[in-house]
This record gives structure tokens, C-alpha cells and sequence, in this order.
């Protein structure tokens, strides 16, 4: 017969003294001394919101109410030498009164068919103040991650700012057959163009007027009321 050894089931009761009750929210804050540590994660978050913004990405903070980035309007071509939109969209707030981008038919392939794009606002910020405006119309688009391209387009718009990114005042009116814009900043029409405009600051000057005009600066190219082409360094480095 095997004896089986019975320990008995004990219990220890501890009593908690005065010095490890739980100290009030007051108490904590009171006493409650910053790490250098904490200071310096806290200054370098700073810094960090400071030169790229907030991170909106899953798992960080949430996009704060009324922030939007910025977007200049799809339909003008001549404000790339300001850069009242570029400061803007790192340190302002924009405004959209609408933004439209429709097609009667299109495809899985990039193929817009009757494509409408309108859209107009306005936004302010470190760049400065600036509102713009258009209206891009075409019986065939087609978009990819190369560029884009319209065939026989027709397009209206406006645009008018000035702060510390610079000034810009114009409008644009054009009839192409074709008109290509590539992501790599490469831009071209054939068509009509009709359009004034007077643009400056840091990226250089555009000067504009019924059709003809030259840029210089980033953005290097010439118009003419047949038509022009244009390159945008700062665009193509990005591509690189």
C-alpha cells in the first residue's frame, strides 16, 4: 500500500502598508519628475510633424479635421514656377468647393471615353493665399502610371495668388487634338491655345499672352496659339 504525502494547502496573507497605497492622480502629478529621455522623444516627434507632417498611415493618428492636401487644379498648366501650392501642402489648409472627375464609358485598361474633369478652390497657408479653378473636357483619355493623355480636348481655368511662395495671375483656354502630360514632367498640346498669364517666384517666371509665352526656371518650355511643350526638372528628378 503507498502512503501518499499530504501537504497541507497553506495561504500567506500580506498586509499593504501606508508607503505602497496607490497614490491619487494629484499625488502622481506632483511628484512625477519628466525623463530626459521622454523629453527628447517628444522633441524629435516635434521636429519630425514639423518638416513631413503628419504620418496618416493605419496605425498612426488619425487625419485632423479640415486638413486636406493640396491639390491645384487638374486643368491649369501654368503655375509650376510658384510654389505657393508646394509650401501649402505642407503647412496650410485647403478648401474645395467641388472636385469632379467623370466618364461616360471607361475601362480597366486606363481608357476614358467622354471624360469630364472640374474642379475649383482655394487654400492658404505658409505659401500664401491662392484660389483656382477649371474645367477640362475630352472625347478620349487615356491614364496610367506613365502620364496622361487627351484627344480632342477642350479646357478652361483660372488661378490667382500671391504670398511668400510668390504670385500668379491667369487663365488658360485651350482646344487640342492632343494634349500629353507624363508624370516625369514632360508636356505637350497641338491645338488652340488662348491663354494670359504672369507667373513668379522661387521656381522662376512664365510670361503668357493670347497663346504665346515662355517659361523659365524649373519648369523650361515656350506656347504658341498652335501649341507647345514643356519639361519640369523638379517632376522628373522626383521620377529618378
Amino acid at each position: 500500500m503507498v502512503n501518499e504525502n499530504i501537504i497541507p494547502k497553506t495561504e500567506t496573507v500580506y498586509e499593504l502598508k501606508d508607503k505602497y497605497e496607490i497614490p491619487s492622480f494629484e499625488e502622481f502629478m506632483k511628484n512625477w519628475k519628466e525623463g530626459k529621455g521622454v523629453d527628447k522623444s517628444y522633441e524629435l516627434e516635434y521636429q519630425d510633424r514639423v518638416l513631413h507632417g503628419s504620418q496618416y498611415s493605419p496605425g498612426s493618428e488619425k487625419k485632423i479635421k479640415g486638413k486636406k492636401k493640396i491639390k491645384s487644379n487638374e486643368a491649369d498648366e501654368y503655375n509650376e514656377q510658384h510654389l505657393i501650392h508646394t509650401l501649402n501642402n505642407k503647412w496650410g489648409e485647403r478648401g474645395e468647393l467641388w472636385d469632379v472627375d467623370e466618364s461616360a464609358d471607361k475601362n480597366e485598361d486606363g481608357w476614358h471615353a467622354f471624360n469630364l474633369t472640374t474642379s475649383a478652390g482655394a487654400s492658404s497657408g505658409v505659401g500664401g493665399v491662392i484660389a483656382d479653378g477649371g474645367y477640362n473636357g475630352s472625347v478620349l483619355r487615356y491614364s496610367d502610371h506613365i502620364g496622361d493623355i487627351r484627344i480632342g480636348s477642350g479646357s478652361l481655368g483660372g488661378e490667382a495668388g500671391i504670398g511668400l511662395g510668390g504670385a500668379t495671375l491667369g487663365y488658360s483656354a485651350n482646344l487640342d487634338a492632343v494634349n500629353l502630360h507624363t508624370n516625369s514632367g514632360v508636356r505637350a498640346n497641338i491645338g488652340l491655345d488662348g491663354g494670359s498669364n504672369f507667373t513668379a517666384g522661387p521656381g522662376g517666371v512664365e510670361v503668357k499672352a493670347a497663346g504665346f509665352g515662355v517659361s523659365v526656371g524649373k519648369k523650361m518650355g515656350f506656347s504658341t496659339p498652335l501649341g507647345g511643350a514643356s519639361i519640369d526638372f523638379e517632376e522628373t528628378c522626383n521620377q529618378q
